[in-house]
């Protein structure tokens, strides 16, 4: 951009100070503070020039409009020119700066924005929501026609391309408009992954048309009064997923397994072993019947979430029934397991508690599962517990919990190593949620989690690529505490997969 305007003018690079009314998060690859300031009046239009206009152009635009209007400056949206007194939004995939790149212009004369597609306007967008006076955001109408928008020069893009945040409405439900809000506030820190919990031992939270039995709470072990009433309905979930694309957050949903099921056993008895079922209530993994009943429930949520990736649970098995179970055992003979066995393997078992049948069990199931998964077109996510019991399933990611210096508390193995690490190392996706950082469910300061770092050191360049991103976890919340945990936490989040390691300053 040439990012010269002479000695007035303050150059923003690595962790130089920046001026108060030019504070941005997550901080910009490069900013120049200038001399000056836009007023943004009744007579302003928010532009897209006819020789790029787009509609992604026209969306980000209508979405600064919007929130304009509601503050009580009466912009106007039209497909003009770069005239004085407009803000101007061009989009082009000419510009050569990445699906989530922009760079952005203010002058006392007008502001410029260029970005190469829809997810980089939008975030030049949230830019100068950030640097208008905070009072814009309150929803009420600000006095007077004229605000001040500080010159500035920046050129941003993303470090890491997945910056998330999971939510737990499995255990205490969350109201479809909190959802909207929080999807909300992670649009406004350019986060644009959400995880949901959907399923779990204390609720399952999302209708399923071919098995309606899930939801009927009635039947729940556990009472609603406990942990919220409600489930989403198909179509609830279709509006939340429209509303995030609208603000390019992706809907990522959990159909947890084979642990974490008493809700699911408990209202489709077939998926538990036909002898040995004990009151951890896992999903039997040697049987067709729980197979095809898990493909089903797949096949309904690839339905209603356009989202590539679909998140198969995966943790914290303990495999206690499997022994007396007649299916599981003749999967075990039948699929013959017994060969998959390794010095490796073995020396992983030998730390767990049992025998290494029910891990090999275990991980059949989940490969069995992902490969229905990746039939349908989607990527299966996993919990890192897989990555470290031996080969994951082809073609998923991992998500990292486990992190060195903790302990796996199911099998009670001192944890030394970082999954991560390991599974980029062997050429596969992961993101980075390591409980020890980012769980927002456990004590854990702002500053602990502004202090991670996503991708694990020594690998090598072209394992770094495989190291997608950070998520934040919150587990197990209230709904009157929601707010409270995610924020301001996940700001920090923001920042650490965002900008330049380089330029983070706590």
């Amino acid at each position: 951009m040439g990012l010269l305007w002479g000695t007035q003018n303050q150059l923003v690079a690595d962790a130089a100070p920046v001026p108060a009314n030019c504070r941005i998060i997550p901080r910009p690859v490069r900013m120049e503070c200038g001399q000056g300031e836009f007023t943004l009046a009744g007579k302003t239009v928010i532009s897209t020039p006819r020789i790029v206009a787009t509609g992604a152009s026209r969306q980000a635009g209508q979405f600064l409009a919007d929130r304009l209007v509601a503050a009580g400056v009466p912009v106007r949206l039209e497909a003009r020119g770069q005239e004085d007194g407009a803000i101007s939004l061009s989009v082009s995939p000419d510009f050569g700066l990445g699906t989530e790149g922009y760079e952005l212009e203010v002058t006392p004369r007008r502001i410029r924005v260029k970005a190469s597609g829809a997810a980089g306007a939008f975030y030049a967008v949230q830019t100068l929501r950030q640097l208008l006076p905070p009072e814009i955001e309150s929803g009420e109408k600000l006095p007077g026609a004229a605000l001040k928008i500080p010159c500035v020069k920046i050129v941003d893009k993303t470090r890491l391309p997945y910056r998330g945040l999971m939510l737990d409405p499995a255990r205490y439900f969350i109201e479809k408009a909190e959802v909207l809000k929080i999807i909300d506030g992670m649009s406004y820190y350019k986060l644009n992954r959400l995880h949901l919990h959907l399923t779990d031992s204390t609720g399952w939270r999302i209708e399923i048309k071919k098995y309606p039995r899930l939801t009927d709470s009635k039947n729940w072990p556990i009472t609603e009064e406990e942990r919220g009433r409600g489930f989403y309905t198909q179509e609830d979930m279709r509006e939340i997923v429209r509303y995030a694309q609208s603000r390019h957050v992706m809907v990522i949903p959990e159909l947890e397994m084979p642990q974490h099921s008493v809700i699911a056993t408990r209202m489709c008895p077939e998926l538990l072993c036909r002898e040995g079922a004990t009151e951890d209530a896992e999903i039997c993994a040697g049987s067709d019947r729980s197979h095809r009943l898990l493909c089903d429930i797949v096949d309904e949520l690839v339905a209603i979430f356009p989202a590539p990736y679909l998140h198969i649970g995966g943790d914290e098995y303990l495999g206690s029934g499997w022994a007396k179970c007649p299916d599981c055992k003749n999967r075990i003979r039948t699929a013959q397991l017994e060969k998959e066995d390794n010095p490796d393997l073995a020396a992983t078992f030998a730390k767990a508690s049992g025998k290494k049948n029910k891990y090999l069990l275990y991980r059949y199931l989940m490969r069995r599962v992902a490969a229905h998964v990746r039939s349908r077109g989607r990527i299966p996510v996993l919990w890192d517990d897989l990555a470290w019991q031996g080969k994951p399933p082809e073609g998923a990611m991992i998500l990292q919990w486990h992190y060195k210096g903790g302990m796996d508390f199911f099998v009670n193995i001192p944890w030394a190593e970082c999954p991560a690490f390991q599974a980029a190392s062997k050429g596969h996706d992961v993101v980075a949620s390591p409980f020890s950082h980012l769980y927002l469910d456990l004590p854990c300061s702002v500053e602990k989690i502004y202090g991670f770092e996503p991708v694990p050191v020594g690998l090598t360049k072209e394992q770094e690529r495989h190291v997608l991103g950070a998520q934040a976890n919150n587990w197990d919340c209230p709904a009157d505490q929601l707010e409270f945990r995610v924020f301001p936490k996940v700001i920090a989040l923001a920042e650490i997969t965002w900008s330049p390691k380089s330029s983070r300053d706590y």
